[in-house]
């Protein structure tokens, strides 16, 4: 009887035993069922004072089925597809390089406005044209009938007798030579200028000019090249007298000279041309009332080179360029209100991130636990999260703390719930919430 009684009490523990088994077992799968609810059913928390701006963040109900691991990877699969195929923003661009890209960006964009600015207008540039002048000076003094010289005349550079002197023949040569082909007129006159003064070459008792050759005109027509090759006999006993009467009848003691000046005036006929009109000179220097002479030459202004400055108007009426200029001038302002806005970050500022991430840290202090360390997203099933208030119904239904991270200060965060296998994530890009500003 006892055996029985013994017998029996054992199969009631086990059948308790039994049922408690079978009664955990039914909690479980209950509470996999929730799980499995909060996961797939879409929570649209509506009140009617929403204080929290709307964040939002395409993303894929991710459909999980424990059992059969091919669904898993098709889901996987088609995931990674839809994120290629709508190339959505999955790195992050950190605030230095945001500012750093739309800086450079900004500064790229003047230059090139500037250049298409100046391809859209008219502008002026100097060309410098290059022109050489060489001259060469010669004469001959012709001698009067006598018993030492056997020659006729006496070439340059020599000590001349002035009572054997009959006349003195000179020869101006001019060379003018222009790298471009232009139109230059010449104008030039060969004047004889007697001077009579008290030896200090300042104060003159006399001066009169006589004109040898007047005003001669010459001129060449888009040519390089010009040569002048003029002779003129000067009567140097006729100058001579002169300046001994002059001596002889007032009684001074002076110094007298004859200066025979080759002047020729240029013009070059180019188009918005800066000195184009020039004149050059050279001269032959004879002394007069003494007994032997040396004769002076003396080239001053000539055998040089010089240029002609031309001012052109290069006038670049393109439309393209003035399209290119405004086009060009738009993206520069896009960019440079987008930095001027990234700026205003570092003065202290709140941006929208930095409101939005400090009311609900604000609102829902008591639970949220800031972590030191990310959220591991390895060997565990990712559900994103669009909204606060959905990770807050995960959280009433799950009872775990909301755990907070900052990625990267005034920048990036995330909202996270831990449970089993399942990471519950939500994450906060500033570059989002501007965009969505925008």
């Amino acid at each position: 009887m006892s055996e029985n009684i013994e017998e029996l009490f054992d199969e009631e523990i086990i059948g308790e035993e039994i049922a408690d088994e079978n009664k955990e077992l039914n909690n479980e799968e209950q509470t996999e069922e929730q799980v499995e609810e909060i996961t797939h059913e879409e929570r649209v928390i509506k009140t009617e004072n929403e204080e929290l701006p709307q964040y939002e963040e395409t993303y894929e109900n991710d459909i999980f089925v424990y059992d059969e691991s091919e669904a898993i990877e098709e889901k996987t699969e088609k995931k990674s597809f839809l994120n290629n195929v709508t190339n959505k923003s999955e790195h992050y661009v950190d605030y230095k390089t945001r500012l750093l890209a739309n800086s450079l960006t900004f500064i790229a964009l003047f230059i090139i406005t500037i250049i298409f600015l100046q391809g859209a207008f008219s502008k002026t540039t100097n060309q410098m044209i290059n022109y050489n002048e060489m001259s060469n000076l010669d004469y001959k003094v012709y001698l009067k009938e006598n018993n030492f010289y056997e020659s006729d005349y006496l070439g340059k550079n020599k000590v001349y007798i002035a009572n054997l002197i009959d006349n003195i023949e000179i020869n101006f040569r001019y060379n003018y030579n222009i790298e471009k082909p232009s139109n230059v007129d010449f104008n030039y006159s060969i004047v004889a200028k007697l001077t009579i003064d008290d030896g200090s070459s300042k104060n003159n008792y006399f001066e009169k000019e006589y004109v040898l050759l007047n005003n001669q005109r010459k001129s060449i027509k888009s040519g390089t090249n010009y040569n002048l090759n003029e002779k003129v006999k000067i009567d140097y006993a006729y100058y001579n007298n002169l300046a001994n009467s002059f001596k002889q009848q007032f009684g001074l003691d002076t110094t007298s000279y004859l200066t025979v000046y080759l002047r020729v005036n240029k013009n070059t006929n180019i188009e918005n041309a800066s000195n184009a009109v020039e004149n050059s000179t050279m001269f032959v220097k004879i002394p007069l009332s003494e007994k032997a002479i040396n004769i002076e030459l003396n080239y001053q202004d000539i055998n040089n080179s010089n240029y002609v400055i031309q001012n052109i108007d290069t006038k670049t009426d393109n439309i393209i360029f003035g399209i290119l200029s405004i086009i060009s001038l738009i993206a520069m302002l896009v960019f440079g209100i987008k930095t001027l806005r990234l700026l205003i970050l570092l003065r202290g500022k709140k941006s929208i991130y930095d409101k939005y991430v400090e009311k609900i840290l604000n609102e829902y202090d008591r639970l949220i636990v800031e972590n030191g360390t990310g959220p591991d997203t390895s060997n565990t099933n990712v559900i994103k999260i669009s909204k606060f208030e959905e990770l807050l119904d995960v959280r009433d239904n799950l009872k775990l703390p909301i755990m907070y991270y900052v990625v990267t200060k005034h920048t990036k965060c995330c909202f996270y719930i831990k449970h089993n296998d399942d990471l519950y994530l939500l994450t906060i890009k500033s570059v989002d919430l501007e965009q969505k500003q925008d």
